[in-house]
């Protein structure tokens, strides 16, 4: 009895994970989502951009260029859905969001560790200071390097 409850179990947890795993997979998924979704594709190269459409054969998204040297300016990227291996719905926010936290855990650390009597700023002043410099920069790194969600994927 034992022996087939452990099977019903296995069953059941390979039905869950291959359903989910199919829900990931589906380009139905990048059919659904909104016109201006911010997401990342990988093809040749992985782009971030803004989605556009997507069709049974393609899909299409436009990434804007903003540069001090140079004028923004918009490309329109066309993918065949044959050459799409990945494309991740990005949530920048969420990656800033946790940059800032562990950014400022950090720094607030690194403040309090270094802290001496003869600096001149209290204990806490310092705990503080540094704390918010490592959120800033965590939430900056956060932003550009934090990836979203695998909505669709070969």
């Amino acid at each position: 009895m034992r022996n087939k409850r452990n099977v019903t179990l296995l069953a059941a947890s390979l039905l869950l994970a291959s359903s989910t795993l199919a829900q990931v997979r589906s380009w139905q998924n990048v059919q659904g989502l909104p016109p201006g979704a911010p997401i990342s594709v990988e093809a040749a190269h992985r782009i971030s951009c803004t989605f556009d459409a997507a069709t049974d054969e393609e899909l299409v998204c436009e990434q804007t260029i903003r540069s001090n040297f140079m004028l923004p300016g918009s490309y329109r990227y066309r993918f065949e859905r044959r050459s799409v291996r990945q494309v991740r719905m990005e949530r920048p926010e969420k990656g800033a969001l946790i940059g800032a936290g562990i950014g400022a855990a950090a720094g607030a650390a690194l403040g309090a560790a270094t802290w001496h009597p003869q600096s001149g700023y209290t204990h806490g002043g310092t705990t503080f200071i540094s704390g918010a410099l490592g959120a800033l920069f965590g939430g900056v790194i956060g932003h550009h390097f934090g990836h979203g969600e695998i909505i669709y994927g070969q």
